[in-house]
C-alpha cells in the first residue's frame, strides 16, 4: 500500500483519518504539534531544516495538508502558521518526487454574497483571515500542480462536525447546552433562521480515502451533505432523543444573514462521494458523547 504521510495528525479531522487509514491497513505517518502515536512525529512545519530531514527518511506516496492554525487572530500569525508552513510542505514534495498532495481546503474561500448552492467556480473572496490563507493555501498547491508535476487535489470541506470536535463549535456547544438543560437562545434574521451545509466527519474520511484512487493533475472539490439545515433542525433532533430541561428562547436579529449550500455533484461524479450520515444518525452519535 501506498506510504501517506498526515500533517496536522492529531487534531480533530486528522486524528479520525489518522486512525481510520490504520484500521484500513495503510502505511501511514502523520506530524503534528504533539506526539500521540509511534508513528506520529512531533515536527515544526516552519522549521525547513527539520522538516527536510524528516521528509528524508521516508519515501512517501501521498501528502495529504490538514495543519492549520483554525482561530481566528492577526493575520501576520495567520500566514506564518498556514501559508508559510504550506509552501514549506510543498517544496519538500517538491524535492522528493512526490506523487500526489492532497489540500484539505473550506468553505471560507468562498463569498458570502455567492448564489446557493455554491458550485467550485462560485465567487471566491474570503471573509476572514482564516478564509485568505487557505485561499492562498490554495494558489501555492495549483501552482505547484502546473510548473511541478505535482498532482493536487482540493477539498473544500463545509462546516465539519462529529466526536471530538472541539467544545466550543456550534453543534457540540449546542448538544451540551441541551444536555445539561441550560438556557438556549435562537437567533432569528430578517430572512429567518440561518442555513448551514454541514459534513459528519466519517464521510469527510470516507471521500479523502477515495481522493487516493483518483489520477488527476489538479481538480477542486466540494464537500459537503448538500441539504442545508438550521439550528432549529438540531434542536429538533434533540428533542426526539434526549429529555431536558432547557428553556429556549429566541432573539430577533434586525438584519439578514448569509444562507450557505454548497454543490457537490463534482465530488459525487469524479470521487464517487455518497455522504451517508444524515443529521439524526449524526447527532445520535453525538448524544451518547455527551450523557
Amino acid at each position: 500500500m501506498a506510504k501517506i504521510l498526515i500533517t496536522g495528525a492529531t487534531g480533530f479531522i486528522g486524528s479520525h483519518l489518522f486512525d481510520l487509514f490504520l484500521s484500513k491497513g495503510y502505511d501511514v505517518y502523520g506530524i503534528s504539534n504533539t506526539r500521540t502515536k509511534k508513528s506520529i512525529s512531533k515536527i515544526p512545519l516552519l522549521d525547513n531544516n527539520k522538516l527536510n530531514s524528516y521528509f528524508k527518511k521516508t519515501n512517501f506516496d501521498v501528502v495529504i495538508h490538514l495543519a492549520s492554525l483554525t482561530k481566528e487572530t492577526d493575520i501576520t500569525s495567520m500566514f506564518k502558521n498556514n501559508v508559510l508552513s504550506t509552501l514549506n510542505i510543498l517544496n519538500c514534495c517538491k524535492l522528493k518526487k512526490i506523487k500526489k498532495f492532497i489540500l484539505i481546503s473550506g468553505h471560507n474561500v468562498y463569498s458570502q454574497n455567492s448564489k446557493i448552492p455554491m458550485t467550485e467556480k462560485a465567487k471566491i473572496l474570503p471573509s476572514t483571515n482564516y478564509g485568505l490563507t487557505k485561499l492562498l493555501q490554495e494558489n501555492l498547491a495549483e501552482f505547484y500542480a502546473k510548473n511541478h508535476l505535482l498532482d493536487v487535489i482540493i477539498l473544500r470541506l463545509s462546516y465539519t462536525y462529529g466526536p471530538n470536535q472541539p467544545l466550543d463549535k456550534m453543534i457540540p456547544t449546542l448538544i451540551n447546552k441541551y444536555v445539561n438543560s441550560k438556557p438556549i437562545i435562537l437567533n432569528k434574521y430578517k430572512n429567518g433562521f440561518q442555513k448551514i451545509d454541514v459534513i459528519n466527519i466519517h464521510d469527510v474520511c470516507k471521500v479523502i480515502e477515495n481522493t487516493l484512487k483518483i489520477k488527476k493533475n489538479f481538480d477542486i472539490f466540494n464537500i459537503s451533505y448538500g441539504e442545508p439545515i438550521t439550528v432549529k433542525d438540531i434542536l429538533k433532533t434533540l428533542k426526539q432523543n434526549i429529555k431536558s430541561n432547557s428553556s429556549v428562547s429566541i432573539r430577533e436579529i434586525n438584519k439578514k444573514t448569509t444562507h450557505y449550500q454548497y454543490d457537490n455533484s463534482h465530488a459525487k461524479k469524479i470521487l464517487n462521494f455518497k455522504p451517508t450520515v444524515n443529521l439524526e444518525k449524526g447527532i445520535k452519535e453525538l448524544i451518547k458523547i455527551f450523557i
